[in-house]
């Protein structure tokens, strides 16, 4: 029964499912057969009925924002206008920017022809606020002010010119940098009382030799017009005039390309979605009729259209013909200003059509930009966003960003090894100037040639000859009229292809693109857009490895430079010179560095310093004041080298270790007889004596927890009999415990108990021993020469040797600061390393650094006029000490010790303390270990101090500034000199000086808190 049931389900089932699928194969054939007759029936319509051809939505009118309201105060004031002065309305005189007792006859040309505006093409920028303000008060009608400044108001030279030679958004491609440019144009035009900016250019338009068939025109179009939209809709916000110049109706093209009208749509692109956004004005170089005629026409344009009045004798003609194709405004010439009236009247009687629309326009715009009830600017203000930090940033940023690398075969740059490159600098062109060179020599000692465009066969053919001695070649082509002759270019064409070709060589090609095109691309090669000082310098920071670079070329500019070209280096590897701005820090609060180092060579605190900070990797000061002495007769050079005293202990001897410590040959818990095996035997290698040294570790003599004396016992040849009585009342002040030594409290530096010694006795009958110890003219035995005409005995070195193995030592191993510490860790050093201290230095950091300024006994290499003298000394070496180290336990040890001797210059310092702060690398040379350099600048043994280098650790830290961090390392020496790094801000801070000139009792430098205060002017003037 069950199963008939289910059988007869089973049957029913199937038979309803194989009839519902009959029914759905049945329908999609019908369906099928629908879709193809509905497609037959569209291909036939479309075949009979083409679309027809429309006018892309992008160029449909659009109401620019001064157009937007209606203004009474315009239509009031057109009411009561004469048509002279209707018609001068239209005119813009172009002006330069001067001081208000120089423009008297500007303010008399605006008075009596009432022109309706000024365009600001020259002059300093600083006068514009005044030149404004001047101006507005002498029109009876306010007048629009206008410049070009695409990269805003701001320029080294100070330079309204300048401004406008700056690179365009075209090289702009960081959209942060975007933001600060629109946010510092506003500013600066509303406080230097200017209306418009000619800023947003669209040459590259028309430049560019790719075409709208080409895919990465539709990039380079999409790119350009979102700049300027969202520079437009930023700057406008403020009801400022944003305007565009550079625009041509045709793009020149070889005339086998033909481009359909739906791709050419793409080339005015940017244009079009500029006028759909609001923009304001629109300037028709070269006075072309056509193409003012074709922007309203074609494009609708509705804002203000300005055209410069083309320099000929039909100037009046063709004004009027001008501002019938549809010009609103003439720009005059400034050579062409004693014919306003002639054109004034031209206009009057020209019939130009539409006169009232085109005044009610520019009255509206006048409105709009609240020129109606207008603002006293102020000059300070002015003067203070022209040169507000972020200005100036803008300013580096945007000529960093048209620097450009093409090519890099074999990562030629940046150069690694310098010390054995032999490097020569060829430039080319009459505006070659020394910016480029310069800044070469931050990093490298180089030979320089100079060649002129006009330079004869003879005299290029020599150049090869001259250049194939180096291993090499940085070629710097600068642009110039005379290098677009055809043969001029052909022939050094042929000499920069033959160098490049022979030998490692670098080529800078300086100029716009169009000068570019020109080259054929070489194994390395750079262009800058801008050959301006600033320019120069990123190019040199580029090949020497101070910058990066990850900028490309906006628009191909030939076949050989396309769209896009540009290589990126990411990493910096040395320092780089800049402003105080692209480190980070607000260069204009920075004139307290001057005012406190000016004001403490007038209170004598010394008599001349070198002040160096970096941040971030980047040089943004480097300067000196005052004399080498107090006569004045010498001024100080950053060039110019200081005796760092106690600097030397970190500079030299730690950093030593550090390196030694890296490789692994040395450990810093090993006791010093395992470096040693005659601390216990005299000078003959008897054993005599259990030394106390034989214990005492490494770590205990950086950490200066050895128990050892302050140093050693030197006095006993300088003046015998007075240092043991030294020396016995200083045990018994030790015993007592009144001893305070801390370096980081003012006037507790590095003094060593000998300084305190009397010895007006030496080389006197008194003291008969000294006679056995001194010379006063260089013999067989006394070749080590301390100061002028005074030699000492040459086994004078190896007797104080004998003497440290000898030493006392405290019953207590607590802190006591110890130049003999350090002494010991140069005999460490020495040991190991199988060399002397300053050797070891020169061979494995100073040569490697390519630091030529740095070293021991600095007159064996430089001249004594290079080297700021220390004390006048009277009681040792009785004579002006220069040249010879002040420290006199470093000057009886041959000049070389590892607590003092090392002389340098501020620069030189701060590279080594740069490649700290980079965990041990520099110039793309890795020195020492990340760990190694935590571990030496670390707190040990729960002080404050690292291995050798002295910290902050603690807030009430006198000798450092009070806004540096806890993590802040370095030294300071006797002789008025620091070194401090602060990885937290990345901050590398150097202070030398001579204040032991010409007495070393002098505290000013202490008592008055110079070095930490210059060093807070920083800390304050930081912005990010």
């Amino acid at each position: 029964m069950h199963c008939a049931t289910l059988f007869f389900v089973y049957s029913h089932n199937h038979l309803f499912i194989s009839m519902k699928l009959k029914h759905i194969i049945t329908y999609k054939r019908i369906l099928l057969l629908i879709s193809i007759l509905c497609t037959l029936i569209l291909v036939w319509l479309l075949i009979l009925n083409p679309p027809k051809k429309t006018i892309p939505t992008e160029i449909s009118p659009n109401t620019v924002p001064f157009l937007e309201n209606n203004s009474k105060w315009a239509d009031s004031l057109i009411r009561i206008m004469s048509p002279e002065e209707k018609a001068a309305q239209l005119l813009m005189i172009a002006i330069s920017a001067t001081g208000i007792d120089k423009m008297q006859t500007t303010k008399d040309i605006i008075k009596t022809t009432k022109c309706g505006g000024v365009y600001i093409n020259k002059g300093a920028i600083h006068n514009l606020s005044a030149t404004t303000s001047e101006l507005q008060k002498t029109a009876s009608v306010p007048i629009l002010c206008a410049v070009q400044a695409p990269a805003g108001l701001y320029s080294a030279d100070d330079s309204v010119a300048s401004c406008s030679q700056l690179p365009d958004i075209n090289f702009m491609q960081n959209d942060n940098l975007l933001a600060d440019l629109a946010y510092v144009t506003s500013q600066q035009m509303k406080h230097c009382g200017l209306q418009i900016n000619f800023m947003l250019s669209l040459s590259s338009v028309n430049q560019n030799r790719d075409t709208p068939l080409d895919e990465s025109y539709a990039f380079f179009a999409y790119r350009l017009h979102k700049k300027a939209m969202f520079l437009l809709d930023k700057v406008q916000k403020n009801h400022l005039l944003l305007c565009a110049l550079g625009m041509d109706c045709k793009q020149t093209l070889p005339s086998s390309i033909r481009i359909p009208t739906r791709y050419d749509t793409l080339r005015r692109l940017p244009l079009l979605k500029m006028i759909n956004k609001g923009l304001s004005g629109l300037w028709i170089e070269n006075g072309k009729t056509k193409l003012a005629d074709s922007v309203q026409k074609t494009y609708k344009f509705q804002g203000l259209l300005f055209s410069e009045l083309p320099n000929d004798t039909k100037r009046e003609e063709n004004a009027v013909k001008l501002l019938n194709s549809g010009c609103d405004m003439l720009i005059i010439p400034s050579n062409q200003i004693q014919q306003l009236e002639s054109l004034i009247a031209a206009i009057c009687q020209g019939k130009i059509a539409d006169l009232d629309k085109k005044v009610k326009k520019i009255l509206l715009a006048k409105s709009w930009t609240r020129l109606n009830k207008p603002v006293k600017t102020n000059s300070d203000s002015a003067s203070f966003y022209c040169n507000y930090w972020k200005s100036r940033l803008v300013h580096r940023r945007a000529i960093e960003s048209a620097v450009v690398l093409l090519n890099n075969q074999k990562n030629r740059i940046p150069f690694k090894n310098l010390e054995t490159e032999k490097i020569i600098l060829l430039q080319i062109g009459n505006t070659a100037s020394r910016y480029f060179s310069d800044e070469i020599n931050h990093y490298a000692t180089i030979q320089s040639i100079q060649l002129n465009f006009a330079a004869s066969d003879a005299s290029i053919d020599a150049i090869q000859a001259r250049l194939k001695p180096y291993s090499a070649v940085i070629i710097s082509v600068f642009e110039d009229a005379l290098f677009m002759n055809p043969e001029r270019i052909k022939k050094l064409q042929t000499l920069i292809i033959t160098v490049t070709s022979k030998q490692p060589a670098i080529l800078v090609v300086y100029g716009d693109m169009q000068f570019l095109s020109n080259f054929t691309r070489t194994p390395c090669m750079l262009w800058s857009y801008s050959p301006c000082p600033m320019a120069q310098q990123t190019v040199a920071q580029i090949i020497f490895g101070g910058d990066v670079t990850n900028s490309c070329l906006p628009y191909s500019c030939s076949q050989e430079f396309c769209s896009n070209d540009g290589l990126a280096i990411k990493n910096a590897i040395r320092f780089k010179y800049t402003t105080a701005e692209d480190a980070g820090v607000d260069g204009s609060k920075l004139y307290k560095i001057d005012s406190i180092a000016q004001s403490a060579i007038r209170l004598g605190a010394f008599p001349g310093c070198q002040v160096f900070f970096a941040r971030n990797g980047k040089v943004f000061f480097n300067k000196s004041y005052g004399t080498h002495t107090y006569d004045k007769n010498e001024k100080v050079n950053n060039s110019d080298l200081y005796d760092i005293a106690s600097v030397t202990k970190v500079a030299a001897t730690t950093i030593a270790l550090m390196y030694l410590y890296d490789k692994g040959v040395i450990k810093l818990d090993s006791t010093l007889n395992f470096y040693f095996d005659d601390l216990d035997k005299n000078e003959r290698g008897k054993k005599v004596r259990i030394s106390k040294l034989n214990y005492i570790t490494l770590r205990d003599l950086l950490t200066h927890k050895s128990g050892l004396p302050e140093g050693l016992p030197v006095g006993l040849f300088i003046s015998p009999k007075r240092a043991l009585a030294a020396m016995k009342k200083r045990l018994k002040e030790q015993a007592r415990g009144k001893i305070e030594n801390d370096t980081l409290k003012e006037q507790q530096e590095e003094q060593g108990y000998y300084t305190n010694i009397d010895t007006s006795l030496i080389r006197s009958d008194q003291d008969s021993l000294l006679k056995l110890i001194y010379s006063n003219t260089r013999m067989a035995d006394y070749t080590i020469e301390i100061a002028k005409d005074l030699y000492l005995r040459n086994g004078i070195v190896d007797s104080l040797w004998q003497l440290a193995k000898q030493t006392s030592m405290r019953k207590s191993k607590n802190y006591l600061y110890s130049d003999m510490n350090l002494y010991l860790v140069m005999k460490v050093v020495e040991k190991v390393a199988k060399m002397p201290l300053d050797k070891f230095m020169e061979q494995s950091f100073f040569k490697v650094l390519n630091l030529c300024r740095i070293g021991f006994n600095p007159l064996n290499q430089f001249r004594k006029e290079e080297i700021a003298p220390t004390e006048a000394e009277t009681f040792f070496r009785k004579q002006l000490i220069r040249g010879y180290v002040h420290d006199p336990m470093a000057a009886l040890l041959g000049g070389i010790g590892g607590n003092a001797g090392l002389f340098s210059n501020a620069h030189e310092l701060g590279v080594l303390m740069q490649m700290l702060l980079n965990k041990g690398t520099y110039g793309g040379i890795r020195f020492f270990s990340d760990n190694t350099v935590t571990l030496f600048t670390s707190a040990q043994n729960g002080t404050y101090r690292g291995l050798g280098f002295d910290r902050k650790g603690k807030t009430d830290a006198k000798m450092i500034a009070r806004g540096a961090s806890l993590k802040t390392f370095g030294h300071t020496g006797f002789t008025g000199t620091c070194i401090w790094v602060d990885p937290e801000y990345k901050l590398v801070y150097v202070f030398l000086s001579n204040r032991v000139h010409p007495k070393s009792s002098n505290q000013k430098i202490n008592n008055y808190h110079i070095r930490q205060n210059i060093q807070q002017v920083v800390y304050e003037a930081m912005v990010n």
